[in-house]
């Protein structure tokens, strides 16, 4: 990628990138413009407008409330969060960022470490898991009101599995500060996760056992 020029109201940017057939350059660029949207969404990068165009904005305040209260709604949803008193939902949604992901966006990826956890808040993901073999398996669906990526909060490792969306998504992403202050007051919930994990990681060694299973050379008994 080369910087070729600060305009008025633009930077312009030259990317290149080589494909195998020309014939699929459409579904190439839409795919890769798609992913450079979303991924500037989440960052917060707005794209330039014309300097005639007139924009009405609501109120920024009124926003953000309208926002939490939907925040609270989805959070009733979770399984694992939506027993909780409305102070502790209201912090959590006050500490909460809605997210857009594109269709085939990787959300998390398994092994990587993050602060925060998540929780699908439009739309739909799937689950991968990549086995010690190499293989990848096709795991679980996640509907809105799923959370994830929830191994950080009780173990410092990274994720056991990936997550991607299905579709194009909005995904809750949760702040550690707000789900420490839920820890500390519902203890408990650290040992509901630690047997979700648990429960997981049983499901995944499994996984790993029987492919190294197939794997093993067969004995063969000859008779005389």
């Amino acid at each position: 990628m080369a910087l070729i020029s600060y305009d008025e109201f633009t930077v312009r940017h030259e990317m290149r990138f080589w494909i195998a057939d020309y014939v699929d350059l459409p579904k190439i660029r839409d795919s890769f413009v798609s992913r450079v949207w979303y991924v500037a969404k989440r960052h917060g990068l707005t794209f330039p407008t014309r300097a005639h165009e007139i924009m009405m904005l609501e109120p920024e305040v009124q926003n953000r409330v309208d926002l939490q209260v939907q925040i609270i709604e989805m959070l009733r949803l979770s399984p694992l969060l939506g027993w909780l008193n409305n102070d502790l939902l209201e912090n959590i949604a006050e500490h909460s960022l809605v997210q857009p992901y594109g269709k085939g966006e990787v959300i998390i990826r398994q092994g990587e470490i993050s602060n925060d956890c998540f929780l699908l808040y439009s739309g739909q993901a799937r689950e991968y898991y990549r086995s010690l073999q190499g293989q990848i398996h096709a795991l679980n669906h996640l509907k809105p009101g799923n959370m994830f990526g929830i191994v950080s909060l009780v173990r410092d490792c990274g994720d056991e599995t990936s997550v991607s969306a299905e579709q194009d998504s909005e995904v809750l992403v949760i702040s550690e500060q707000a789900m420490l202050k839920v820890l500390e007051q519902h203890p408990e919930l650290s040992v509901t996760v630690e047997q979700f994990i648990d429960s997981k990681m049983r499901e995944l060694n499994a996984l790993d056992q029987a492919e190294a299973a197939s794997d093993e050379p067969k004995s063969m008994t000859v008779t005389k």
